[in-house]
């Protein structure tokens, strides 16, 4: 089974996915983590280095590589929807969309930094935009999608395990 998690920067993916891995006794790896031992350099500094389009042929790249391997569950970046190339490797495996209002998903965007995510310096406007053009891809390329709410600090682990059911549950009905 391979499960691939898609959805904007800040959805959640790097989050839910190790908990989806472990509960299904899966592997489980970051696509971005993939792309930095491949380099040798950090997302951020791929950015900066080479550009936007670099960094999308090492992702489209690593998603090959991860996709035509063994199974398990990738964090996928959030533009990997972005290149219609990728589309076919997604296709392969169980797709699922963190969906998050645009709302709530600023809210937590707001709490990172650019030094992490290069594309928070184009500002908030630039971001929704960008949600906007993404969101339907992510919505024709999934094949669950999945409600996602904010939850109470105190409540973190018990909602992700309970979406991590509800994801693999999805995966082996699929």
């Amino acid at each position: 089974m391979r499960i691939f998690l898609l959805g904007f920067m800040a959805s959640g993916k790097s989050s839910l996915g190790p908990v989806v891995a472990h509960e299904g006794r899966l592997a489980f790896a970051d696509l971005d983590a993939e792309i930095e031992a491949a380099a040798g350099r950090s997302v951020a500094e791929i950015f900066r280095d080479d550009g936007l389009e670099a960094f999308r042929d090492l992702e489209s790249r690593a998603l090959e590589r991860w996709a035509a391997g063994e199974q398990g569950v990738l964090a996928t970046g959030g533009g990997i929807v972005e290149r219609r190339d990728n589309h076919p490797w997604l296709r392969q495996g169980h797709a699922v969309y963190l969906a998050w209002p645009w709302e709530a998903l600023a809210g937590r965007l707001a709490a990172l930094s650019p030094a992490q995510r290069p594309l928070l310096a184009q500002g908030p406007a630039a971001l929704e935009r960008l949600w906007r053009r993404r969101d339907p891809l992510y919505r024709e390329l999934a094949r669950q999608i999945l409600p996602m709410t904010i939850w109470r600090q105190d409540d973190r682990e018990a909602r992700l395990r309970a979406w991590a059911r509800q994801i693999l549950a999805a995966a082996r009905r699929a």
